[in-house]
């Protein structure tokens, strides 16, 4: 969803054939694929997509429009699956962190980039001041995946991996700083909660605790 903001047609198509793909092949090398396939939130998103589908023979917008984002959907629901499937091994897990720092600093680098050079639609002039949106073209949505990214950041810190920690560290705080979400300025501060949660000794404790309420 990372082009022309995911709003474009081209744009919902390659997604929903991209998430296909990747859904096809966790299935075909992927073990206990079908335990994957149950889970709770991939069942509702293939419910929400069929429901959609169905729903372009009333809608008022044409029956094309509706059913892809209906296959978007169900493109979610491809694309959580297939994650669902590597995460069940280690080196899986490890290969999902990384390839979503990875995205996150580049994606950082991108609107940063553009933000400098004043440059939309990846950085857009709100209430007049430039904010980043990076290949998202939405400041928020690259805000929040920031965000999300510190933890990845505090992984590759505590896996010995401090200079690349460093730098997606300092590009994510540095994109939230100027895309000025407040939202994902709290997701930020309950994600680096949530890492001191598991990084240190006394993150056992707590969770003990908390978990025992």
């Amino acid at each position: 969803m990372a082009w022309e903001g995911g709003l474009s047609a081209g744009s919902r198509l390659g997604f929903t054939v991209a998430a296909g793909i990747a859904a096809a092949l966790a299935m075909r090398t992927g073990s206990g694929s079908r335990g994957v396939a149950r889970a709770l939130p991939i069942m509702l998103l293939l419910a929400l997509a069929s429901v959609s589908a169905l729903s372009s023979a009333w809608a008022i917008v044409p029956a094309g429009q509706v059913l892809r984002w209906a296959a978007v959907i169900a493109g979610y629901a491809g694309v959580m699956f297939a994650a669902g499937v590597a995460a069940r091994t280690r080196e899986g897990r490890d290969l999902l962190i990384v390839g979503f720092g990875v995205v996150a600093a580049l994606s950082a680098l991108w609107g940063l980039s553009a933000l400098a050079l004043h440059a939309e639609p990846f950085a857009e002039r709100i209430d007049g001041v430039w904010r980043p949106g990076g290949p998202f073209e939405y400041p928020p949505a690259l805000a929040q995946v920031q965000a999300a990214a510190l933890a990845v950041y505090a992984w590759a810190w505590r896996r010995g991996r401090r200079v690349a920690a460093a730098i997606g560290g300092l590009l994510a705080l540095a994109t939230l700083v100027a895309a000025g979400n407040r939202a994902a300025i709290g997701l930020a501060g309950a994600t680096a909660v949530a890492s001191l949660l598991v990084a240190q000794p006394w993150g056992a404790q707590v969770r003990r605790r908390v978990f025992a309420i």
